[in-house]
């Protein structure tokens, strides 16, 4: 939900869980319905809608925490491939020197997404391939309107879980940075 990275994913984003095939090596990838996939998870694919998150944006040149109001859509392909859709997203909301600052997102997100075990832990590669055309990020800091930076490169790496209906976010050290919830029926 970035753009850090978990905007961009989960804020993002946003973030999959225990009974999963994982790390499915590309080479051996087949379509989808063939048992493997090549996302390495096939728990993640489907449609997803962000929840209440916490993430971290870039304003003035300083990095502020702001609370993700979710809303917005993901669709995981089993090719790895995420549209994140932002046109109904509830604005993110943090202080910056002491006033409210809000982020209003709109337009759709394109990532890939592949999982793999990383010692005990479940990791979650998101690679930006871009926004739409006529995707915005708009700041208001004191009555004033801003525009914002959409990412459209760069990789990030969360930890998460997945279950039937949960996909959860985690950052580096374990703690919970954002939830969605299944729209779709399991894989």
């Amino acid at each position: 939900m970035k753009v850090s990275g978990l905007r961009s994913v989960l804020v993002a984003a946003s973030a999959a869980g225990l009974a999963l095939a994982i790390a499915v090596p590309a080479a051996n990838a087949r379509p989808a319905g063939t048992g493997r996939t090549t996302i390495g998870d096939k728990c993640l694919i489907g449609t997803w809608l962000d929840n209440h998150g916490r993430t971290t944006t870039k304003f003035d040149g300083v990095n502020v925490v702001m609370h993700a109001g979710g809303g917005d859509v993901d669709h995981i392909t089993a090719t790895g491939i995420d549209h994140s859709n932002w046109m109904k997203s509830q604005p993110l909301v943090g202080k910056y020197r002491g006033f409210p600052l809000t982020e209003t997102i709109r337009g759709t997100n394109k990532q890939l997404l592949h999982a793999s075990k990383v010692g005990h832990h479940l990791e979650l590669t998101v690679t930006e391939r871009g926004w739409s055309a006529g995707s915005t990020n708009t700041y208001v800091y004191r009555h004033h309107h801003r525009p914002g930076y959409l990412n459209k490169i760069g990789v990030h790496t969360y930890r998460f879980r997945c279950t039937a209906t949960t996909l959860t976010w985690m950052g580096p050290k374990g703690h919970v940075i954002g939830t969605e919830t299944r729209q779709s029926r399991t894989p």
